[in-house]
């Protein structure tokens, strides 16, 4: 959520524009390929990684181009012909395959997984596809739950480890259908539900009703990080300005591994809007925006489609976008469909290449753009606060729904407010009582009339988030010795332990290792380690005393003390 405040305080967008067909109007700016070039030169050598380039206007591929390294070892350029893994593109993919699947008859949305995937347990009975696809299924994140258990980043994990895991899946995140939470073994259970409906493979489905149709020959779904791809680049990560090639590792809690070059992933772009495959209907449902209890998500920056790629408003237009990074390939389409412009950028330098998308875009659309002056938004006059009042609001608050601090602090006459886990700042300044503006076009607003004071932080977008002021450690000090012990969860075979050491709490594990709790709260702590964002202890309905863990994927996920003891 940090991503999207900082994004949307770059430029407030009234959203009626957004709305304006420019269809009717093509106001495009005329691009030559000695342009597009000249952007990418500092891509053009041989001796590094590099990237390739696909531009598609008006559903005509305009622009095919590779620049830099395939395979540094064996100097291969990057031709419109190189094969880049695209993890992302995976997803929508299927996506786009089970709605096929859905006009053939095959299957529906609305069937229950288990209807498709007898096997499962039955704790995923009221799990329906169209909850997989719009991401509500409420299944947890299993990759988080994997590194729980001691599983790396670098372990192969096989389709046996994923059936075991899945075996004892015996409760949910949240009940189907009510929470948005996107994790990569939705994506896989689709897959596992196409493979079952038509007897093929997903390469094998997916070549015969997607890729042979658009020519798509370069193309290829893989189970196997060691299958040999034809004329496929190699991934490389750059450590101490050299460079090292990436490790590919089998994951069977993600799809197969997609290989595509620059030259089909235009082709693919072409088909959005000239739907060669698929009915514009099909299409339509492609590009609507998941929903969550029934209603569409909040249209903010990043909200995700059915399709899985993502919404964004650049600089006035409507932009949608699929990234995917992994194994040293990192790559991105975009597509512009106000303005019948996609752009295609496939690297396999092992970094984000995305923005250079957005540099493409900015030679055709200069025309299309809302200027930052015509969306500045309505200023207050200002407002004085003596010191005194001020220090009314110094304190710290914790954001129990996006897990992060605040601190609220007075630097002589200026209230100063710092975010810790992502280092950002802001001066306040008062618009009325209780109420502050920032700047970049945040609203800050407190409230100190209930028991904990709150501060909701309100963006420039419209959206919002409330923070609730904890007190120190020191000033809370609360008895810790009750929360010492040893918790673990049988399903996924994880044990934590938590210590005093010191006058404080340590929670330890042996992959992920130690951590000092910080009190946010009563029972409440939270860590600086991102998959430990917050502790919780609470008494369960057995009367035991459990650790429940969140994170960003991972609400209150419990661990139950070894011994019983009621918390006070």
């Amino acid at each position: 959520m940090i991503f999207f405040r900082f994004s949307m305080s770059i430029l407030t967008i009234v959203l009626t524009f957004q709305s304006l067909c420019f269809s009717q109007v093509d106001m495009k700016s005329n691009v030559t390929v000695s342009q597009i070039d000249s952007l990418f030169s500092s891509w053009d050598d041989p001796a590094k990684p590099g990237i390739a380039v696909g531009v598609v206007v008006n559903g005509e591929i305009q622009h095919l181009r590779g620049y830099g390294s395939a395979n540094l070892e064996h100097n291969i350029p990057i031709t419109e012909n190189t094969k880049f893994q695209y993890v992302g593109m995976s997803d929508q993919i299927i996506a786009f395959c089970v709605l096929l699947l859905q006009v053939r008859g095959s299957l529906d949305l609305n069937d229950k997984i288990r209807l498709h995937l007898p096997s499962l347990p039955i704790s995923m009975d009221d799990i329906k596809l169209h909850h997989l696809v719009n991401h509500t299924s409420g299944l947890h994140d299993f990759s988080v739950l994997r590194q729980f258990a001691g599983w790396q980043a670098t372990d192969v994990f096989t389709t046996e480890h994923k059936e075991h895991m899945i075996s004892h899946v015996n409760n949910l995140e949240a009940k189907s259908g009510k929470k948005y939470l996107s994790t990569k073994m939705e994506t896989r259970l689709l897959q596992d539900i196409i493979e079952t409906v038509t007897e093929l493979t997903l390469n094998e489905f997916a070549t015969e009703a997607i890729f042979n149709p658009l020519g798509m020959s370069n193309s290829l779904f893989t189970d196997s990080a060691v299958q040999l791809v034809e004329n496929r680049a190699q991934g490389y990560v750059e450590l101490n300005d050299k460079y090292e090639i990436a490790q590919i590792v089998e994951d069977a809690g993600q799809s197969d591994l997609f290989y595509t070059t620059i030259e089909d992933m235009s082709k693919w772009a072409q088909n959005l809007s000239t739907f060669s495959v698929g009915s514009a209907a099909l299409i339509r449902q492609f590009e609507t925006f998941v929903t969550v209890d029934g209603a569409p998500v909040d249209i903010i920056n990043s909200s995700q489609y059915i399709g899985q790629h993502r919404y964004w408003n650049f600089k006035g237009t409507k932009k949608l976008y699929l990234i995917g990074m992994q194994a040293g390939y990192a790559c991105k389409l975009v597509r512009f469909p106000d303005q019948d412009l996609s752009i295609v950028v496939m690297g396999n330098a092992g970094s984000y290449n995305g923005h250079w998308s957005s540099f493409v875009a900015d030679l055709y659309l200069q025309k299309y753009y809302v200027k930052a002056e015509e969306a500045v938004t309505k200023q207050h006059e200002a407002f004085t606060l003596t010191v005194g009042e001020m220090e009314n609001y110094v304190g710290s608050y914790w954001n129990d729904d996006e897990l992060y601090s605040t601190q609220v602090s007075l630097d002589q006459d200026t209230l100063r407010y710092f975010e810790e886990e992502f280092n950002w700042r802001m001066d306040l300044i008062p618009v009325r009582e209780n109420v502050f503006r920032t700047s970049q076009g945040h609203t800050i607003k407190f409230d100190n009339t209930k028991r904990l004071a709150q501060l909701e932080l309100i963006m420039p977008s419209g959206a919002s988030s409330t923070s609730i002021q904890y007190q120190t450690p020191r000033e809370l000090n609360q008895t810790i010795e009750g929360f010492v012990g040893s918790y673990s969860n049988k399903s996924i075979g994880a044990d934590f332990k938590v210590e005093k050491q010191g006058g404080e709490l340590v929670l330890s594990h042996f992959k992920l290792g130690k951590h000092t709790l910080i009190p946010v709260g009563k029972h409440t702590f939270k860590t600086n380690q991102r998959l430990l964002k917050q502790i919780r202890f609470s008494t369960n309905v057995d009367g035991n005393q459990q650790m429940g863990i969140t994170n960003s994927t991972v609400k209150h996920f419990p661990f139950v003390k070894d011994s019983v003891k009621v918390l006070e």
